[in-house]
């Protein structure tokens, strides 16, 4: 399985969707994406301490998450790629350099693509 840029764009949208800390997140409740991907995709934002959630493993099935909220720099990252105009202009910047889309570079390319729109 592999990260997913745009579904962890979809999962943070999602659970700020949610409005309170009472509601979870289910895989499945997350448009565009399989269960599988948004599970997998949540568990590395958990892991990387981006939103509180849970995650069990049956031994004979894939991993099911669920989240609960966002945490501070979980907000930070989803106001760094909400406009989808910005997060066009993430990817295509990091296209055009081939380099990959990592935290670091997600985090360095929105600053250059909010100073290129002000």
């Amino acid at each position: 399985m592999k990260r997913d840029w745009d579904c962890i764009r979809a999962i943070l949208v999602a659970l700020e969707e949610k409005g309170d800390t009472a509601s979870t997140l289910r895989p499945n409740e997350v448009e565009n994406f399989d269960s599988d991907a948004v599970s997998y995709n949540m568990r590395l934002l958990i892991d990387a301490g981006l939103i509180r959630g849970t995650c069990i493993q049956p031994t004979n099935g894939s991993v099911r998450c669920i989240a609960f909220e966002m945490k501070w720099e979980g907000h930070e990252l989803l106001d760094k790629m909400r406009s989808d105009t910005l997060w066009n202009k993430i990817k295509s910047a990091a296209r055009e350099r081939a380099i990959p889309l990592s935290f670091d570079a997600v985090k360095i390319l929105a600053t250059e693509a909010i100073k290129s729109l002000i």
